[in-house]
Parts: structure tokens; C-alpha cells; sequence
């Protein structure tokens, strides 16, 4: 996230700034490292009009910084002073958001003041209170958003994740919330959903090394060969669930092979194999003086244990830069229309997403991909160019849409316009597996939409314009009402921004058209 003059980064354990402008570099040099574990306390001061706002660090060994934001950086702010709290703990999550909570409709109150105005949703921390004097169930927890209410852990997974709850002080986890004004017979709905990983995997048993390090995304699991057994065991022997526990291991690469060490001991190896397509990732970060970290999963007793590595393909770890490649990204397509399926299903995720199309270089001649572009129809009067529908953030998290390679167009039906060029559909509530056969094969001419008329396109473009320049007057209304009010104020000018990129672009295809909007 972004302060005044700076980039933020926090990954539970390690709190990196690094200065953008002079000023910031002056104070913090090339970059400020804080280890969560060495902060005393975080205290927050709101931004008003004419003033930023102010996150106070204050370290064990006395110590002070100062980050700075606006009141539009606020809120990201607010949720990272509630992290660096001492005792405070941020849960594992997987990404998905797809914890319900139980009981929302009698916090009603308290979601009102959470929620911002119309239909919108906001991404938050919540924090897990137990409730062992709960008079209906001594494993209730509590789930509070900003020290409020808002619902309680269905009866099953406050059971499922007590083990974990009694380890920490305050245990924080990734939420979602979602609101609307619009109810058709409520008015007001709003609903919160949980980012937590499975129960006996939701606190680490470690943290990575604070020396600087890159924490690799989670994919699929990949056995450890070789593995120490006395060290696993020893490992597991500290696991809050019986036989079952996340910890953090150290990638390294040793002539063909790829070691696994936990807290500096080694514990196994990949396949010869995998370590083959993992190394040289591994080697560019040594050489810029990173070590690699990637979640192990561990099941087990002291006479057998399992070590299984989570991670991403080589190509979808960060700052590898080669393109996705042709059957990586028909891979890509069909898991997405898996997740499609499986959302539509889920009374949690509300945005009616009703297609998914695919245009771009990938219905071409196959060859290595810089992005792959996906059209999403969703059931609503209207989603104005280049803007994105509520829920829409939550609903890309679910399907991990906004961790592939994917540039997401939000639309309504039909989906095609001047930069959707014929596209194919991939779901519409079955996978279109013909389809993806087709592009696979570098066939994809036979499932794509025909070419529209000249006069078709000219029809099309001066339609959304319509639509983009209300948009665009709408929202510019909503932010100047509420620039100088209290409260956060990100959201509305996200919407601004978004539906003024969305016309200009629509001004600039008109243009080529010869056609006035």
C-alpha cells in the first residue's frame, strides 16, 4: 500500500518501507525494516482536510517512526495499525474469503456503521474474540470489525479453530465486507467473510528469517524426498493440532537439487525434477540477496512424518519475468471456470457472475502470452467501461482471478465491444471444454463470435458511451459531496478515476470511428 511519499509492505512478520520521493528517502534512507516482533506500539492519528494522517512506530528499544498518509490511504493504515499491535496476530488465510460469519442480521446497527453508502464492500482486518463464558456455547467466538460486533463463527468453526485461538493474545484474520442499501425486501444487507486457512494451519509454527527475504506464493504441494526425519519430528513435536502443522522453510539451491530448511535445519529436498524448474528462480533471488521462504505443510507422528512443500508454478512467482506459456494459460482459463462453478454455487459470493469469455493473443497462433484477457458478464442493469461492479474484489479473490495472469473486463451482455475483438465463450454456467480444446490446439477461429459490422461496432461504442459519460457525472457528484466529509473517502475516488478512464477510452475508439459522443 501507498503512504505519503512511500510504499508499505507488511506480510505479518516483517513491516518494509520503501521511500518514492526525496523527503521520504532522507528520513528512511533506502528502505526501513521492522520486525513485528519489535514493536512496543502502533498508534494512529486520522488525516483531516488540509492535514495527513500519522502511524506512530514505536520501537522496543525506543525507536520512533512515523509513516505518513492521506485520507484516502487511511483506511489501509487503520488496518495496519490494528496488525502491529502488540500480542495482536494475523491468522493464516488461502486468499478465498470463504469463512461465513453467523448472526449478521442482528449487528445490523453496527454494519451500518462499517458500511460506506449504496452497494459496495470494503477488504478489513477482523479480530476472533473467544467467548468461553458464553452462556449458549463456551467455544463461541466473537467476530468484531473495528471493535464492533458484527457476527460470530459458525458453531463448527469456533470448535474447529480454538486450539489455534488459545496460542495467541488477539488473533487478527483478513475479512471482506459487503453491503447493500438495495434489498428488495430488507433495504439494508450486509454480510462479512473470512480469509482463514484450514484450522490446524492457521498460525505457522514460525515466521521467515528477518533478513530479507521473499515469502513465494502457495500453489500446488510437492513432496519432500529425502526428509530428516529427527528434524520433522522435532518440528512437529510443537504443533497446537495432534500430527498437523504449517511452518515457513528456506528454499535453497545446491547443485541440482532444491534443499528445504526449517529454522535453519535441513528437513528434505525437492525432486530431482522439480528442483530442476525451481532452482534458477531460487538463484536470481540469492543473487539480489534474497532468500526464498515457501509454507510447508507437515502430517504426521514421531515415527513417520510428511513434508509437503506449497508453491506456485515457476512462471507465476513473482518477479519471474518470462511470458505465461500457451498450455500454462489454457491451464490457467479452465481452472477459472472451475472457480466459476463453484462460486455460483456459494450463498457467499453474491455478484451474479453469469459468463466468462476469453479475447486477446490467446485465441491466435499459440505462442508465449503477456497477459491472458477474460470478459466476466455479471447479472446487472449495467457495468459502465473499465469500472468494476460491488463485489467484485471479493468475488477474484474466491476464484484467485486476481492472482493469475488474467486482465479482467467487467461486463454486461453482450460482452463484445472495440477492445473485446470477438471473443469466445469459456462458462455460462458449465465449462465449455470444446472451447478450451480448441484454443489449446490453436483452433480457436471455430468458437469465436463473428466479426461485427462496421456500423455494429459504431452502434456499440456510442451505447457505452452513454452509459460511461452518466457514470462518469455520477460519480464525479458522489466524491465532491463527500470530499470534505468525514469518513473514507478511497472507494468514491476509485469509482471517479475508473469511470473517467472508462469514457476517455470510449472517446478515443469514437474518434477513430469518426463518431461524436
Amino acid at each position: 500500500m501507498d503512504g505519503n511519499g512511500i510504499r508499505v509492505d507488511f506480510d505479518g512478520a516483517t513491516l518494509v518501507v520503501t521511500p518514492t520521493n526525496a523527503v521520504a528517502t532522507a528520513l528512511f534512507g533506502d528502505r526501513l525494516v521492522v520486525r513485528r516482533a519489535d514493536v512496543a506500539s502502533a498508534t494512529l492519528t486520522d488525516a483531516a482536510p488540509l492535514r495527513s494522517g500519522r502511524l506512530e512506530i514505536l520501537l522496543a528499544d525506543g525507536a520512533r517512526h512515523r509513516l505518513r498518509f492521506s485520507a484516502e490511504q487511511q483506511p489501509a493504515f487503520a488496518d495496519l495499525t490494528a496488525l502491529l499491535q502488540p500480542g495482536a496476530v494475523l491468522l493464516h488465510g488461502t486468499g478465498s474469503f470463504d469463512q461465513p460469519v453467523a448472526g449478521e442480521s442482528h449487528y445490523s446497527a453496527a454494519l451500518r456503521a462499517l458500511a460506506g453508502t449504496g452497494t459496495g464492500e470494503r477488504a478489513t482486518v477482523a479480530e476472533l474474540r473467544p467467548e468461553p463464558d458464553n452462556p449458549h456455547d463456551p467455544d463461541a467466538v466473537q467476530v468484531l470489525i473495528d471493535d464492533r460486533t458484527v457476527g460470530y463463527l459458525p458453531r463448527a468453526a469456533a470448535s474447529a479453530y480454538q486450539p489455534a485461538l488459545r496460542q495467541v493474545t488477539t488473533a487478527l484474520c483478513r475479512a471482506r465486507l459487503w453491503w447493500t442499501y438495495d434489498h428488495r425486501e430488507l433495504g439494508f444487507l450486509a454480510s462479512v467473510s473470512l480469509d482463514l486457512a484450514d484450522p490446524a494451519e492457521a498460525l505457522p509454527l514460525n515466521e521467515p528469517d528477518p533478513a530479507p527475504h521473499v515469502a513465494l506464493p502457495p500453489g500446488r504441494t510437492y513432496p519432500l524426498r529425502n526428509a530428516y526425519l529427527e528434524n520433522l519430528a522435532e518440528v512437529l513435536a510443537k504443533a497446537y493440532l495432534p500430527g498437523r502443522a504449517l511452518v515457513y522453510g528456506s528454499l535453497h539451491a545446491e547443485g541440482s537439487a532444491v534443499a528445504v530448511r526449517v529454522d535453519g535445519r535441513r528437513v528434505g529436498e525437492l525432486p530431482e525434477s522439480t528442483s530442476a524448474r525451481f532452482a534458477p528462480v531460487i538463484r536470481d533471488f540469492a543473487a539480489a540477496g534474497l532468500t526464498c521462504y515457501a509454507e510447508v505443510s507437515l502430517t504426521g507422528n514421531a515415527q513417520e512424518v510428511e513434508a509437503r512443500l506449497k508453491l506456485a508454478a515457476p512462471e507465476d512467482l513473482p518477479c519471474h519475468d518470462d511470458p505465461v506459456k500457451w498450455t500454462r494459460a489454457v491451464h490457467h482459463l479452465t481452472e477459472l471456470a472451475d472457480a466459476c462453478t463453484r462460486t455460483a454455487a456459494s450463498p457467499v459470493h453474491t455478484l451474479p457472475v453469469r459468463e466468462l469469455w476469453v479475447a486477446g493473443d490467446i485465441l491466435s497462433t499459440p505462442g508465449d502470452l503477456d497477459t491472458i484477457t477474460v470478459g466476466l458478464v455479471v447479472d446487472l442493469p449495467s457495468v459502465p467501461w473499465l469500472t468494476t461492479p460491488p463485489g467484485a474484489h471479493h468475488w477474484s479473490a474466491a476464484t484467485r482471478l486476481s492472482r493469475g495472469p488474467f486482465t479482467p473486463y467487467w461486463r454486461t451482455s453482450p460482452v463484445w465491444n472495440h477492445r473485446i475483438h470477438r471473443p469466445a465463450l469459456i462458462w455460462d454456467g458449465e465449462t465449455k471444454h470444446d472451447t478450451l480444446t480448441a484454443i489449446a490446439d490453436g483452433a480457436a477461429e471455430s468458437v469465436r463470435l463473428p466479426e461485427p459490422t462496421e456500423d455494429d461496432l459504431r452502434a456499440r461504442v456510442a451505447e457505452e458511451a452513454a452509459v460511461s459519460l452518466a457514470a462518469l457525472r455520477e460519480a464525479s457528484t458522489v466524491y465532491g459531496e463527500k470530499r470534505w466529509q468525514p469518513g473514507k473517502l478511497d472507494p468514491r475516488a476509485d469509482a471517479l478515476w475508473e469511470a473517467a478512464e472508462g469514457y476517455l477510452d470510449l472517446r478515443t475508439a469514437a474518434e477513430k470511428l469518426d463518431l461524436t459522443v
